[in-house]
């Protein structure tokens, strides 16, 4: 059986598919990687990591859009990824919570309740450009998907159980 020693861990491992990923070059040439997936997978989450640290604003852009699209796609709503990515490059600089002034920030720091969030005001509209905006964490969760009826009999009973 053909061997072949990693460039990361330089081990020698048998030459299969179980040791090794598929790799394809820009020719459509399909070819074992080099590197054990061991080492792969460990050099992909420490990438990843370093680049969080080092650019968070670009990671949170990147992260905050590809997951909107992920929930627009399997909620089979409309997304818009040019305004996704310009409603969330607003964060960077510097806007407050549009519902409760609150200066928000990245999921990488501060607590959970001032991480930015993308709002769809309708949400059956998706995430096209006129129907987004940047809220806190807190908000978002808070306005959920409640309509105003509900938000004015919740105040209601606040108003009359909770703070008199």
């Amino acid at each position: 059986m053909n061997r072949r020693r990693c460039i990361g861990c330089k081990t020698s491992k048998p030459l299969t598919r179980d040791y090794y990923r598929l790799s394809k070059t820009y020719r459509g040439i399909v070819y074992l990687s080099r590197t054990c997936k061991e080492c792969k997978s460990a050099a992909d989450s420490h990438n990843s990591k370093t680049y969080q640290k080092s650019h968070p604003e670009r990671f949170w852009i990147t992260k905050t859009v590809s997951c909107a699209l992920r929930r627009a796609r399997n909620s089979k709503v409309p997304a818009d990824r040019n305004a996704l990515r310009q409603i969330a490059m607003e964060h960077i600089h510097g806007s407050p919570c549009l519902c409760c002034g609150t200066p928000m920030t990245f999921f990488s720091s501060g607590t959970r309740n001032t991480w930015a969030s993308l709002d769809r005001v309708i949400p059956s509209k998706g995430y096209v450009r006129g129907n987004l905006r940047l809220i806190c964490y807190r908000c978002n969760f808070l306005k959920s998907d409640a309509t105003i009826s509900e938000m004015e009999n919740i105040l209601k009973y606040m108003r009359k159980h909770c703070y008199e």
